[in-house]
């Protein structure tokens, strides 16, 4: 019988172990979330899916659809942030 009790004490243990490294994990992961993301990467990513999701037998188009529409906000806001200043003129 201790036997027995001492083999699940040490599988109770074992879980105890992955669970609390999982939670770190867990809590580590959250500082990724916090990385910004650039115009011009998102603008990529969204036109390498969108290229994929083309050639693909099974093609959706409210798939296609929703993948232009955020490749083309990507667009514009990667045109908005290229966008030169304008320069205050100081007239003689």
């Amino acid at each position: 019988m201790q036997a027995s009790s001492c083999l699940m004490m040490r599988k109770l243990s074992q879980k105890s172990d992955i669970l609390q490294d999982e939670e770190k994990d867990d809590d580590e992961g959250e500082n990724d979330s916090q990385v910004n993301i650039s115009n011009n990467d998102a603008f990529e990513c969204f036109s390498k899916g969108l290229a994929w999701l083309e050639q693909q037998e099974q093609c959706d188009s409210s798939e296609l659809m929703l993948l232009r529409k955020l490749r083309d906000r990507a667009a514009r806001q990667r045109m908005t942030s290229l966008r030169p200043m304008k320069l205050p003129f100081k007239s003689l």
